[in-house]
């Protein structure tokens, strides 16, 4: 569902900063959507190592030690996925950044929101780079 909505608000951001500059609000959402991609390939690992613990019948042709490492596997490739999809989440927040930072150029935005772009701007480049240190669930 999260990733969904992901897409949603990708599609949403790309409407809103269309009007700044078509490029690189489109480059944000492909972005975006790359890593709603990715998030939702995460969690199948994820749900895979859930249904390992499940405790099904046919599970126990599997000694514990085996069950115990196909889990790690499919928990570190969880992680690995995920902390990737954040690294490209971190781009779309750079991306957006730049697009905040033409909209004084352009002037396209002034009738649509009272909000200040400056602070959004200076918000987005600063959560960037320290957003992947933060994803772990």
């Amino acid at each position: 569902m999260v990733a969904i909505l992901d897409v949603v608000v990708a599609w949403g951001l790309y409407i809103f900063f269309q009007p700044v500059n078509r490029s690189l609000s489109l480059l944000a959402a492909l972005f975006r959507v790359v890593y709603a991609t990715m998030l939702g390939i995460a969690l199948t690992n994820l749900l895979s190592a859930l249904r390992l613990s499940g405790g099904a019948d046919s599970l126990k042709a599997f000694g514990a030690d085996q069950l115990q490492a196909q889990m790690m596997v499919l928990l570190g490739a969880f992680q690995s996925a995920w902390d990737l999809s954040l690294i490209i989440f971190g781009l779309h927040l750079f991306i957006l950044g730049i697009v905040n930072g033409h909209r004084d150029n352009a002037g396209a935005l002034e009738h649509r929101a009272d909000l200040s772009f400056l602070q959004l701007g200076v918000a987005l480049a600063v959560a960037q780079p320290v957003w992947p240190g933060h994803g772990r669930p």
